[in-house]
């Protein structure tokens, strides 16, 4: 249990490994030379310049004069006194990019105790603290009399995202920060918020919830939702590995979880690899899985010899390679879903992706002098399927994350792989 809330919590910082680099400041763009600057005015500045300096897009004359009109608008309304305003105002700016892997990430100085997932049926509280444990497994319905629709088109604004399958991944967080739901107008006061939470009978309960210090963090006790068989949906267990495999000696299937294009310090994904290869060569293998519904990115490099493996031992047929892929595949954990596909012809089993096909990366990210505020902004263009304008890579086989799956400790992509492995044998 403490494991499984502990990830629910750590995948709300989870982003797509990155370069690192510190921009340097250069003239902004906005003022004249004899114009003196707030501080939140010269991160703007910082912020103005960084992007519009590097990112692709902005070599558009029109997306550019676009870009610099609407940071002059900012600019003339920033305030010192208002740090929470001025914070969203630039992540605003940095969401207009229209890239995903652009961005500015907000501040969170008091949070609510709770956590949410998207289901098919909505968005659910999976994890709590004491205030909310009673309800959890409901349905959110409303923020303080807001409906769920208006809070989340509210928070879109500044959110990165190409899809709203990103948007949806993305948008979790923003439902703990208290300092943001209340200068958007969803909470009612900085310090309290009531929850409308709808149980499976359609009965509506108020809750309210008061804000945590984040200095507080780890006084606070949460609970999970708990399946009646206390199992959970394979793609949320050991997901603060990097990467983890089973042999599932029954149905003579490999599983591969892969949560994040990187090495661990433990072992190296090629160390990982070669352990595949020698499970795969010591045991009956009729069907190979691999979990990317996770994998947010980093280096899609790294597991292309497993690519290779596979078409040498010949398990590269749609009957025998499926690849789970979900909102949480991103960046290169996409774009490797896209080669197993075209190279192994794989089957993608899950949910449209929150990575777009054919989209900016290769980031390297900044810190803004001032609020201290850090982001980052692509440098390339990346087409990954030659005329395709589509926002998600779509699976071949649809299967929506539900919430029953948690109720009863299921995960349906896997069942559907063990029944289509099931049905070949009788």
């Amino acid at each position: 249990m403490k494991k499984i809330i502990f990830l629910l919590f750590a995948l709300l910082a989870l982003s797509a490994c990155r370069d690192t680099a510190m921009p340097a400041e250069s003239a902004s763009p906005l003022k004249s030379e004899q114009q003196s600057s707030t501080p939140w005015q010269e991160d703007l500045d910082v912020l103005v310049t960084t992007i519009r300096s590097n990112h692709p897009s902005l070599l558009d004359d029109s997306l550019k004069d676009s870009f610099l009109k609407e940071a002059q608008k900012i600019r003339e309304t920033l305030s010192d006194e208002n740090d929470t305003k001025s914070m969203i105002e630039l992540m605003r700016l940095a969401a207009s990019v229209g890239d995903a892997h652009t961005y500015l990430s907000p501040k969170e100085t008091a949070f609510y105790g709770v956590n949410f997932l998207w289901f098919k049926e909505g968005l659910f509280l999976i994890v709590s603290s004491d205030e909310a444990k009673e309800h959890l497994g409901k349905r959110l319905v409303a923020v303080d009399g807001n409906p769920v629709e208006e809070v989340i088109a509210k928070l879109k604004t500044i959110v990165s995202h190409e899809n709203e399958q990103w948007l949806k991944s993305e948008i979790r967080a923003l439902l703990r920060n208290s300092q943001i739901l209340y200068e958007l107008s969803i909470a009612d006061k900085p310090e309290e918020l009531t929850l409308s939470l709808e149980d499976v009978n359609g009965g509506i309960s108020y809750v309210k919830i008061t804000a945590i210090q984040s200095n507080q963090q780890s006084n606070i006790q949460y609970q999970a939702l708990e399946s009646i068989n206390n199992k959970y949906p394979t793609n949320y267990i050991k997901d603060t590995l990097l990467y983890w495999y089973q042999y599932m000696e029954e149905q003579q299937i490999l599983y591969i979880q892969y949560n994040r294009c990187r090495n661990s310090k433990e072992q190296s994904v090629e160390e990982f690899i070669n352990e595949i290869k020698t499970t795969i060569e010591n045991n009956p293998i009729r069907k190979i899985i691999i979990d990317l519904r996770n994998n947010s990115g980093g280096n899609s490099i790294l597991i292309r010899s497993l690519m290779s493996y596979i078409v040498s031992k010949e398990l590269n047929h749609p009957e025998q390679l499926f690849v789970f892929i979900g909102k949480g595949t991103f960046s290169s954990g996409m774009e490797n879903a896209i080669e197993f596909r075209d190279w192994n012809n794989a089957t993608l089993v899950g949910e449209p992706t929150g990575g777009k096909p054919n989209s900016y990366g290769n980031t390297v990210s900044f810190q803004l002098p001032h609020s201290k505020l850090q982001g980052q902004y692509s440098t390339r263009y990346f087409i990954n399927e030659k005329g395709n304008d589509q926002l998600s890579v779509f699976p071949d086989i649809l299967i929506e994350p539900s919430i029953q799956e948690w109720r009863e400790g299921r995960d349906f992509c896997l069942e559907y792989v063990i029944q289509a492995e099931m049905a070949l044998r009788e």
